[in-house]
Parts: C-alpha cells; sequence; structure tokens
C-alpha cells in the first residue's frame, strides 16, 4: 500500500472509529433470520398439496355416500324394537296327552295288526340286532307339528334331537318286533323343561321305564322286572301272570338264572330286592350269574342252602352271619378266594368251593365246617 493511501485509510478510521461497523450478534442475528425464512418457503410448499389432496378425499367420500343413498332407499325407521321369531316347541300338554294315550292303548305282546289297528298304518321299517345279527320290523310315529316330509327318527337318525328342539316333532313312537317273537316298544318326546329327550321304554318282559326308571310292570299282577317275576314262575311252575305278592311270601325254593340267551343281559331291580325281602319263608337260593346285595340275603332269616354261580365277588362273607339257619354254602364257581368269615356262621356245616382258588379254607375245617372240592 502506498503512503498517500495509508494516509487516506487512517483519515477514514479516525472518521468512523475503530469499531467495526457490523459485530458478530449483527451477523448471528442476520443468519438466524435469514434461515426462518427459508424455512418458512419450504414449509408453505409443502403443506399445499397435502391440503388438496385431503380436500379430495373428504370429497369422494361424501359424494359416494349420498350416491349410496339415493340408490338404496333405507327402510323408514321406527321406534319399536325389531322382533325376534323364537322357536317354538309342540307345548308339553299336548305331548302328555298323546303320551298318555299311547301308554293306555299298547301292550306289550300286541301283534303289526293290532298295533296298526289301534295306532294307524305307521312307517313301516325293517333292521338288523346289533347284538346277534337277528332281523326285525317296526312301525314308527310321528306326532308332528310341521309336514317335514324329511325327517326320520329310526333308532339309528344321528339328527332326530333337532327336530325336537326346532318344534317339527312333539312325540314318536315306535313298536319293534324281533325275529324270536318278542316284542317291545319305545317312546321319545322333549321333556317339560325343553332341555333334553326323555324316553319311555316299554320292555319285552311288560317292564315300563320312564327315562331309566322303573315305573311298573304292564304284564304281571306285582310291580317287579319281568325277569324276576319269570323266575319265580318257573321256581313254582306256574304261569307269570298268575303271580301275586302271596306266592312270595310263601315261596321256599328260588332258582335265579337267564332262562333265555337274551335274559344275560337282564339285572335285578330295586322293586325285585324289596320282594325278595319279603321271602320270610325261602328255605333254598340259587343265583347263576347275579349276586344280590348283602342287606337283601341277611334279610332271608330261614334260608339253609345258598348256590352261587359266575359270580366274581360275593362281599364280605362275614356279613351273612345274621342267617342263623344257613348249613349249607357252594361257592365253587366263584372267584372267591377267602372264606375266613364265614366261621361267624353258626349253623355251618359245609362248604363247596374250589382249593384251587381259596387261599385259606383250612380255617373253616379247623371250626368243625365240612369242606368239599369241588367236582
Amino acid at each position: 500500500m502506498t503512503k498517500s493511501n495509508r494516509n487516506y485509510k487512517d483519515a477514514f478510521d479516525d472518521y468512523i472509529g475503530e469499531e467495526p461497523l457490523v459485530k458478530k450478534e449483527d451477523k448471528e442475528r442476520f443468519y438466524r433470520w435469514l434461515h426462518q425464512k427459508e424455512k418458512k418457503k419450504s414449509t408453505s410448499a409443502h403443506w399445499r398439496p397435502k391440503l388438496a389432496t385431503a380436500t379430495l378425499f373428504v370429497g369422494a367420500i361424501v359424494f359416494s355416500f349420498i350416491y349410496l343413498q339415493d340408490a338404496f332407499p333405507q327402510p323408514e325407521e321406527s321406534d319399536q324394537p325389531p322382533v325376534v321369531e323364537e322357536e317354538e316347541t309342540i307345548p308339553f300338554d299336548q305331548v302328555r296327552e298323546q303320551l298318555e294315550t299311547i301308554m293306555s292303548k299298547y301292550t306289550v305282546g300286541m301283534t303289526k295288526e293290532e298295533v296298526q289297528e289301534t295306532f294307524g298304518q305307521g312307517k313301516v321299517y325293517e333292521g338288523q340286532s346289533e347284538t346277534d345279527g337277528s332281523t326285525y320290523e317296526a312301525v314308527e310315529y310321528q306326532f308332528i307339528k310341521t309336514t317335514n316330509e324329511k325327517i326320520s327318527l329310526h333308532p339309528w337318525s344321528p339328527d332326530h334331537v333337532e327336530y325336537y328342539i326346532n318344534g317339527d316333532i312333539g312325540l314318536s313312537f315306535n313298536v319293534v318286533w324281533e325275529e324270536n317273537g318278542s316284542s317291545y316298544a319305545f317312546a321319545r318326546y322333549l321333556n317339560e323343561k325343553g332341555k333334553r329327550i326323555s324316553t319311555v321304554d316299554f320292555s319285552s318282559d311288560g317292564s315300563i321305564y320312564k327315562d331309566g326308571k322303573f315305573i311298573e310292570n304292564d304284564l304281571y299282577q306285582i310291580e317287579a322286572s319281568g325277569f324276576f317275576v319269570e323266575n319265580v314262575a318257573a321256581s313254582l311252575q306256574k304261569a307269570p301272570e298268575y303271580i301275586s305278592e302271596e306266592d312270595l311270601k310263601t315261596l321256599q325254593n328260588l332258582n335265579i338264572k337267564p332262562l333265555s340267551s337274551t335274559d344275560r343281559f337282564q339285572e335285578l331291580l330295586p322293586h325285585d330286592y324289596q320282594y325278595i325281602k319279603q321271602m320270610k319263608s325261602l328255605e333254598r337260593l340259587y343265583l347263576k350269574g347275579y349276586t344280590l346285595p348283602m342287606s337283601v340275603l341277611k334279610s332271608l332269616i330261614n334260608l339253609e342252602t345258598l348256590i352261587i354261580e359266575d359270580v366274581q365277588n360275593l362281599g364280605f362273607l362275614e356279613e351273612l352271619a345274621p342267617l342263623e339257619n344257613l348249613s349249607y354254602l357252594d361257592i365253587h364257581q366263584t372267584e372267591i378266594t377267602t372264606v375266613s368269615g364265614l366261621v361267624e356262621l353258626k349253623s355251618l356245616n359245609q362248604v363247596v368251593l374250589n382249593k384251587g382258588k381259596v387261599t385259606d379254607w383250612e380255617v373253616l375245617e379247623e371250626n368243625g365246617i365240612e369242606v368239599v372240592e369241588s367236582p
């Protein structure tokens, strides 16, 4: 720099002063202002397209709603709540009346012709027993509310419960004739509370059951299972329809055993036990494939001979102690393995058993009771 120029600069600095005109704070303030201005420009450039897009979207929704309202008119609003139709079942009074009619008119042993003459032609069908393969013929009656022709209530029908619940059927009644000449019947209906299917069974021996519970015997004088009455009749060599309670009181010899191939599925009922307890004159009892509760056996106070076959277990033999007259006991065809309890029987003098099964038979001989090996 020349001397003259330096002189000019010094003179200018003296005029404006030594402090700079633009300070550091001024520069920072200027930069902040410039940055904010650019940011506003950027923001303004972005929100305008977004706003336009949102406006178009909302407009499309409003237009579609108005168009659909015009194209598909809505039903007029009502202050009344919507009506919901409930499935109606058959009134139980009608079911009960029909069931009573069936029970009053049907008798076990009726022929097919007699049944159809009483109840109408019905729907005839045939089948085969799952037990022994024998064939049977049956007639089905449906007491229905609707005219649904597809309804079938054969025992193997998987959908029969729905028909009752839907109110298509109030009650069905089937009568079955087996190949061996026996017959039985059953009725099905929705119970009074409408929650499950109830059953009335008419067995071939005259016993009537409701939901598996014995009600009465339709063939015989005493209200016991036909199986029991027929065994009493066989023991007395008398027709079962003539067996009375008086016969039970004077009976001295009773055999309870299967009388036919189907009897092996029969069971003694609590009603039967009550009649057995009345047999105060009974002296000999033979049980094959059946046993009696100890409470029933103990009531036979005059019993002298007891023969039991094909029974797994008789219970605690010492409970027979009240049978003070029991002198002979045959248990050789049972699975009984211990007999020490029999020493409590005061009159017992002979026991027939299988020494290979019974582990403590010697105790009987030690107490003066004769032990006879099974033949």
